[in-house]
């Protein structure tokens, strides 16, 4: 006596929970895998019926055994072959469970399954592949759905397909290449392993055979899975790590094949694409080859990038000299990490300055007075005390620097003619130049914020001069 039952309607509702056009595939699924050349489907409804009748009919190898008609999770050599669709031998269980009754004939044995049970008989002819017929209760979206699913299949070679008569268009393959993927296949102790093997797979421009674009999705040996990301239909040619319900992989196997998709049309891919969603998921595959992460970083950055740096003049000199600047914000770790690898850099690498140490040289009169002046119009215009200083430093491209509240002249830059001037628009200028960078901009030296604040100083200044003219003369 049997362990288990199965109560049908129990199942029945569960199987009605699903998309139900994912059932309708199921027949002709197992007619691919019984290797057969044509297959037909049909289906059919009587004016103002609730139900359709559905009829598959293929030229195939039939079932090896009636008994895999009724009988679930029994062992076949669809388990053990990769290029087979069929694991569970589930699939036609799972159709005929929505079905008010239905009936499939192979080789010279007939099963039906009505209201009243399941009845075994025997064809006095014997038929040569299988036939499934059913009556389906399914309302009229449901049925155009079901039909338009059943286009889509992508058919296999050397097969001919046809839904309602009317063949099925074999799709051009836009792009193929070999790699290496996971396979659910049968080890000897009979369970099921993932097992990385060889395997093929195409690609194909998503539209029908109208034209009309489609929604690109994942395919298993032509049956469709799952939507997806990419610009391509992408049929795996083999088994694939499947969830129950055949409708999914997990993320770790779509991110690999989309770094495998990837590497196949990176040459193809047009910059304003390189940041698309499922590009930026592949880029952190470690699939990805180093030259594909590459290309794509150029696609979207173009041949000069750097990292944006806490160095904000670094950043500007970077900008200055055509750099695209490269916030961590706009990556993820695993594609920030994958670009540093391969050779991408931050700003201050290239354009920060390690510069000799600077000599401070001691101020003489004309000095002191702008110092004077400096340490004025600090306590007037940014309301605070600050000292000031003087240096060389020959490989210093600044006049002046300010920060933390003290301003130091650059000798080497400016010359001590300069501090003869003083106070001149020339000198006040620079002064305020540098008071201004109290904004302390986070991104740039002389960035949206900084620039914010040197006109609200420039702004104070005539004011000032009404107020304390004393400061100017």
């Amino acid at each position: 006596m049997s362990w288990f039952e199965v109560d049908r309607r129990g199942y029945s509702d569960l199987m009605k929970g699903r998309e139900l056009w994912r059932l309708f595939l199921e027949p002709a699924s197992n007619a691919f895998d019984a290797e057969a050349k044509n297959v037909s489907v049909t289906i059919s409804r009587e004016a103002r019926s609730p139900f359709v009748q559905f009829r598959c009919e293929d030229d195939g190898e039939g079932f090896t055994n009636i008994r895999l008609a009724y009988t679930f999770y029994a062992n076949t050599d669809r388990r053990t072959n990769p290029s087979k669709r069929g694991r569970f031998t589930v699939g036609e269980k799972a159709f005929l469970s929505i079905c008010q009754e239905g009936m499939i004939e192979t080789g010279d044995k007939r099963v039906t399954f009505d209201n009243k049970g399941r009845h075994l008989g025997s064809l006095r002819n014997p038929r040569a592949g299988s036939l499934i017929r059913a009556l389906v209760k399914l309302d009229l979206a449901d049925e155009k759905l079901v039909s338009d699913k059943l286009k889509d299949i992508i058919v296999p070679d050397g097969v001919r397909l046809s839904i309602n008569t009317i063949p099925v268009v074999q799709r051009d393959t836009y792009k193929s290449f070999r790699t290496v993927l996971d396979s659910p296949i049968r080890v000897p102790n009979g369970s099921l392993r993932i097992r990385a093997r060889e395997t093929e797979v195409r690609l194909y421009v998503p539209q029908d055979s109208t034209g009309t674009p489609q929604v690109a999705h994942l395919y298993e040996l032509g049956i469709p899975v799952q939507p997806l990301e990419c610009p391509y239909h992408v049929n795996i040619m083999q088994k694939i790590p499947l969830a129950q319900e055949r409708d999914m992989v997990s993320d770790k196997f779509l991110r690999g094949v989309y770094a495998e998709v990837l590497n196949a049309v990176v040459d193809e891919l047009a910059p304003e694409n390189s940041s698309d969603t499922w590009v930026r998921i592949a880029v952190s595959d470690p699939r990805c080859r180093d030259d594909t992460v590459v290309k794509v970083r150029e696609k979207r950055f173009g041949e000069k990038a750097v990292l944006w740096s806490s160095d904000t003049e670094a950043n500007e000199k970077a900008l200055a000299e055509g750099y695209q600047i490269i916030h961590p914000r706009t990556l993820s770790e695993e594609e920030r990490s994958r670009f540093e690898q391969l050779g991408l850099k931050h700003s201050t690498d290239i354009f920060g300055r390690t510069p000799a140490p600077a000599d401070y040289v001691k101020p003489n009169e004309d000095m002191t007075r702008v110092a004077r002046y400096v340490i004025a119009l600090a306590r007037e215009l940014i309301a605070k005390d600050i000292s000031v200083s003087f240096f060389k430093q020959s490989h210093n491209p600044s006049a002046a620097e300010y920060g933390c509240g003290a301003l130091s002249f650059n000798i080497s830059r400016l010359g001590y003619a300069w501090f003869r001037q003083g106070k001149t628009p020339e000198v006040t200028g620079l002064i305020v130049h540098e008071l201004a960078h109290e904004a302390n901009d986070p991104d740039y030296a002389h960035g949206h914020v900084y620039v914010r604040r040197l006109a609200n100083l420039a702004g104070k200044l005539p004011f000032l001069a009404i107020r304390k003219p004393e400061l100017f003369t």
